[in-house]
C-alpha cells in the first residue's frame, strides 16, 4: 500500500477551518462558492485575504450564522446548499446601462435590486463592472379545484385534488394537470383512523403507488393536535411503501405555542416531518378557544425563519387573501371584500400590526366583542419584504384571484418571479 503525502494547501474544501491568511486549493473552492452566491467579486486566487473575509461575513449575516469571518463547516455547508438552488441573479453592469432598463429586462422595479458590499448603491450610481443582485421567489397559488386556466403571475399552482376516505382509499378528482401539484388531504376523523390503523395505511399506500408521473403531496393540516407526534412515523411508512425518498410536497401546521417550542423534542419533531417533503408548505395552527391570536402569530413568524434555515430553505409559508373574525369561542372565515367593508365601517377602531402583517378591526355586535384580522396592502408589502429578508424560496397564496392585480404591482418592487423552468433547482 502506497502512502501519499498531502500538504495543507492541497486539502479539499471542508477538511479544515479557513480564516484570514490561509492559502490553498480549498480557499479557491470557497471563493468560487462565494462568487456563485453573489458574496465575493475579487480574484479567485486561493488566498484568504480581506475581501474573502468580508465576503464570508456577508454570507454569515445572510444565513444568520455566527459572524466571525471564519469559514467553518456551517458556512461551507450553507454555501454548498445555496449553490444548488435557484433564487439569486447577479448582474454585471455594462457600459451605457441604466437601472430602469436593466429592471425592465428582468420584469422588476428598480427598488428590487440589492446592493452588494463594496459595490455601492445601484440607485445612486451605476458604473461598468458593478455587480447587482436580484432575488427570485416562487409565487404559488392554492386552489380548491383543478383548472387548466393559469395566471402569468404564479410560478405554479397547488390543488386540493383528492380526499382520503375512512377506509384509507383515495377519492380523487378526475382531472390531473401536467404542470400542477396535487394535494391529498383528509378530515381529522379520517387522519385519526389512518394514523392508528395499519390496514387503512396500507390501502392508502396501495392507491398512492398507482400515481406514477403525478406530482402529489400530503396535506396533513387536519391531523388532530394529540396525534401530530405520529406524523413522522406515518410518513416514513408511506415513503417506504411507495419507494420514494421524499414526497413532492407536504402541507403542515406549525403550533406557535412558545411553551411547547422551547422543548427541544417539539421542534425536532417539526424538523423531522419537514425532511420528508421536497417543499414544505406551512401555516399556523390555532385552537378555537385561544384568544392570544396576536401573540401566537408573532411567535409563528419568528419561528419560520429558523425552520427555513435548518431545512436549507425549503419552507413556503401559506397565507390567504381571506381574513378571520374571532368572537368568543367562534372563528369565521371572512372574504377579502367583506374585510374591506368591515374596515370601512369601523375604521376608527382599526390598526395595523406590523409584527404579524395584519390589520385588526374591533367592533361590538349584539353586545359581543368581535375582532377581525386580515392582510391589507401594507400587510402584503411587509410580508413580501419578510420573504426576501429571511431567504424563503417563495410562498403559497390561497384564494389569490381577488388580489392578483394588487400582487402584480407589489411583487416587482421586492423580487423577481421565479419562472417554472427553474422549479427543478428549488
Amino acid at each position: 500500500m502506497a502512502w501519499q503525502i498531502v500538504t495543507v494547501d492541497q486539502l479539499p474544501l471542508g477538511y479544515r477551518v479557513l480564516r484570514y491568511g490561509c492559502r490553498g486549493k480549498d480557499v479557491e473552492e470557497l471563493q468560487k462558492l462565494l462568487v456563485q452566491g453573489g458574496f465575493y467579486f475579487g480574484e479567485v486566487d486561493g488566498y484568504y485575504g480581506v475581501l474573502t473575509e468580508e465576503a464570508v461575513i456577508l454570507a454569515e449575516k445572510t444565513f444568520k450564522l455566527r459572524i466571525d469571518g471564519i469559514a467553518g463547516r456551517q458556512v461551507v455547508s450553507a454555501l454548498q446548499q445555496l449553490a444548488k438552488k435557484a433564487g439569486r441573479i447577479v448582474y454585471t453592469v455594462k457600459k451605457h446601462d441604466r437601472l430602469e432598463n436593466i429592471s425592465q429586462k428582468f420584469g422588476v422595479m428598480p427598488g428590487a435590486w440589492d446592493s452588494i458590499a463594496g459595490q455601492g448603491n445601484p440607485r445612486k450610481k451605476l458604473f461598468p463592472g458593478m455587480k447587482l443582485m436580484l432575488s427570485e421567489k416562487a409565487l404559488f397559488a392554492w386552489e380548491e379545484t383543478p383548472s387548466n386556466a393559469s395566471s402569468p403571475l404564479f410560478t405554479a399552482t397547488f390543488y386540493a385534488w383528492a380526499e382520503i376516505a375512512l377506509t384509507g382509499q383515495l377519492e380523487s378528482q378526475e382531472v390531473v394537470l401536467k404542470d400542477g401539484y396535487h394535494g391529498i388531504g383528509a378530515s381529522g376523523e379520517v387522519w385519526e383512523a389512518i394514523l392508528t390503523n395499519r390496514s387503512c395505511q396500507q390501502r392508502l399506500i396501495a392507491d398512492l403507488k398507482k400515481m406514477p408521473g403525478v406530482k402529489f403531496g400530503l396535506d396533513l393540516r387536519n391531523i388532530p393536535p394529540a396525534l401530530q407526534t405520529f406524523r413522522s412515523k406515518f410518513l416514513r411508512s408511506v415513503l417506504k411503501g411507495i419507494n420514494k425518498r421524499q414526497l413532492d410536497f407536504l402541507v403542515i401546521t406549525a403550533d406557535p405555542d412558545l411553551r411547547r417550542l422551547k422543548k427541544p423534542i417539539s421542534f425536532s419533531e417539526l424538523e423531522e416531518v419537514s425532511s420528508y417533503g421536497r417543499w414544505v408548505l406551512v401555516e399556523p395552527q390555532f385552537s378555537l378557544g385561544n384568544q392570544e391570536v396576536e401573540g401566537l402569530l408573532k411567535v409563528y413568524w419568528q419561528l419560520l425563519p429558523k425552520l427555513n434555515r435548518i431545512t436549507m430553505h425549503r419552507i413556503f409559508p401559506m397565507v390567504s387573501t381571506n381574513g378571520w373574525e374571532w368572537s368568543g369561542q367562534e372563528r369565521r372565515c371572512v372574504s377579502y371584500r367583506e374585510c374591506k367593508i368591515l374596515r370601512a365601517l369601523y375604521y376608527r377602531s382599526s390598526r395595523y400590526l406590523p409584527e404579524i402583517f395584519c390589520t385588526r378591526v374591533d367592533w361590538v355586535q349584539q353586545g359581543e366583542s368581535r375582532h377581525l384580522y386580515y392582510r391589507d396592502n401594507q400587510g402584503w408589502v411587509d410580508y413580501l419584504d419578510y420573504l426576501k429578508r429571511y431567504h424563503f424560496p417563495g410562498t403559497v397564496i390561497c384564494q389569490p384571484s381577488v388580489m392578483e392585480n394588487t400582487l402584480s404591482q407589489l411583487v416587482p418592487n421586492v423580487f423577481a418571479m421565479l419562472p417554472g423552468s427553474k422549479l427543478k433547482d428549488l
